[in-house]
């Protein structure tokens, strides 16, 4: 029986291993016995030696030929399921070794052999590597790569109306996303399970445990928080998941940095930088595992002064630790516990901690910088802005230590309260993050808002500052002004505007790497500045 499906022809064989029977529902096969479920297709009558269920009991194992999941002569050595709906998760747990390049195995996501997405795995001719491909047309590309060691890998896609994401297990780890695309917005899908030699004969086996298709998926959110009691009405957490929600249907091929320790870093939590009575203020440090002293960084989180958790930047901090900066991920009084000036004085209070333990971990005690987004790119554009004013210092331990940085990165972060346009703004709500900061409107007392802006106290002693900035609108900012006011006094100030990109942007490849390369590249050319 042949049917047409978008222009490629589908071949439905009537033997063992194929049925002429598809249809589109709630689904799981163990693979463990003859015949297959009738509900799997085949294209373009495949090599039917090339799939067996006797080999391995209780699994399906297939053989790659030469033919590629773009070809549209010869049927690939793959089995499918016909779906007719946006809304699906399907997974496939298998063992694959390759031995040589070229071989792959997976799953195949496919509207037709001119619009596909490839996800399995290779060889990088060290060791194992989970891949996604996209073929659309004449376009095919490899989307994303990670490496990945020894052990069965499970392979999910999940479908939604507006986009589609990609993740993998490994040796029954948790899940870890590898990308995303648009929803496919067709009728029929075909989600399947190949094995190809991508023009060679493959010599490796994929072996298939099982194969579960359901229709019915659970909403990856559905376990988000995003509200807490203690924040105002309307207010709500800000996480990387909050933020990854309200960005994902625009941006569907974003994926979280990873935040697993690498062997060459050495990591502490939880250490107590400073204590007010009997609150203890925390940093997670990160270190290269070396003898040489290093610059450090303090980075600051976002969440307009009133929600987030410093532990939401620790990959940030990995990633710089890698380019040997001891990086730490800096708790602060939040608006609701403490206003201003509260969260300037526990950023003074951080790089003194710095410097008093300097010694104990490879500081270079003359090379500190400060890198924080939102709110956090607010908070470290004023402590660099008020280097060497001691009205700033708050009652913070190691008073005997500077609290000077030598470099700012402010991400998306203001550099003034008192911009007309950011009164206004504030007045009109519904969020008046700025007032329950200072503890007082503009009307109320301008001068505390003046005081809050760190364009306000620029001067000779003023650090190095890059203000890397995202594509949206955010206007009434100043940081134009507060880098030309730099740059008067002979300050190096730079502005950097990462093109397509939502205000959280630094929380999400593929923009984190961007992120971390303006970072490293200009804290290199100013770390130096004494």
């Amino acid at each position: 029986m042949i049917r047409t499906v978008f222009g490629s022809i589908l071949v439905v064989i009537s033997v063992v291993l194929f049925s002429s029977s598809a249809f589109s529902q709630s689904f799981h096969d163990d693979f463990n016995g003859l015949p297959l479920d009738a509900s799997w297709i085949t294209f373009k009558a495949p090599e039917t030696s090339r799939f067996s269920l006797s080999q391995i009991p209780g699994k399906l194992r297939l053989k790659g030929s030469t033919v590629t999941l773009d070809d549209g002569e010869v049927g690939p050595v793959m089995l499918a399921r016909s779906v007719k709906q946006a809304e699906f998760e399907a997974t496939a747990e298998l063992e694959f070794s390759p031995v040589k390049a070229g071989e792959t195995a997976g799953m195949d996501l496919r509207v037709n052999d001119r619009r596909h997405y490839e996800f399995g795995i290779r060889s990088n001719g060290k060791s194992r590597e989970i891949y996604l491909r996209f073929a659309i047309g004449s376009v095919k590309t490899i989307a994303a790569v990670e490496s990945i060691g020894n052990g069965a890998v499970k392979l999910r896609m999940r479908s939604y109306p507006r986009y589609v994401r990609f993740s993998y297990s490994v040796g029954g780890n948790d899940f870890t996303e590898i990308g995303g695309v648009e929803a496919l917005q067709s009728p029929e899908v075909f989600v399947g399970i190949f094995a190809s030699g991508n023009g060679r004969e493959s010599m490796a086996n994929a072996d298939f445990d099982w194969f579960d298709l359901n229709l019915t998926p659970k909403d990856r959110y559905a376990d988000l928080v995003i509200n807490d009691p203690n924040l105002p009405k309307g207010y709500t957490i800000f996480s990387v998941g909050a933020a990854e929600k309200g960005i994902i249907e625009k941006y569907p091929f974003i994926t979280r940095p990873s935040s697993a320790v690498p062997a060459s870093v050495e990591f502490q939590k939880g250490l107590v930088y400073a204590k007010y009575i009997d609150r203890e203020m925390h940093i997670d440090l990160f270190k290269p595992k070396g003898t040489g002293k290093y610059p450090a960084v303090i980075i600051v989180h976002g969440g307009a002064w009133i929600t987030g958790h410093y532990t939401m930047e620790n990959p940030l901090a990995i990633a710089l630790a890698n380019r040997e900066y001891v990086a730490v991920t800096v708790e602060h009084r939040l608006s609701n516990e403490k206003k201003y000036p509260a969260q300037i004085h526990d950023l003074k209070s951080a790089v003194r901690w710095l410097r008093a333990n300097a010694a104990k971990f490879n500081i270079d005690p003359n090379r500190i910088g400060a890198v924080g987004g939102s709110s956090g790119g607010h908070l470290v554009a004023l402590l660099g802005s008020t280097n060497g004013i001691p009205s700033f210092e708050g009652d913070g331990e190691n008073a005997k230590f500077s609290s000077r940085v030598q470099s700012v990165v402010d991400i998306d972060g203001t550099a003034t309260f008192i911009d007309p346009g950011n009164v206004a703004k504030e007045i009109k709500g519904p969020y008046d993050t700025n007032t329950r900061l200072t503890g007082y409107t503009y009307a109320e007392n301008p001068a505390i808002w003046k005081e809050a802006s760190p364009i306000t106290h620029v001067n000779k002693m003023s650090a190095s500052t890059l203000f890397l900035n995202s594509s949206s609108f955010r206007p009434f900012q100043q940081r134009e002004e507060m880098s030309a006011k730099l740059k008067a006094l002979g300050i190096e100030s730079e502005i950097v505007v990462v093109p397509d990109t939502p205000h959280p942007f630094w929380l999400f490849r593929p923009w984190f790497d961007v992120t971390v390369e303006n970072i490293d590249s200009f804290f290199r050319k100013t770390m130096n500045r004494h």
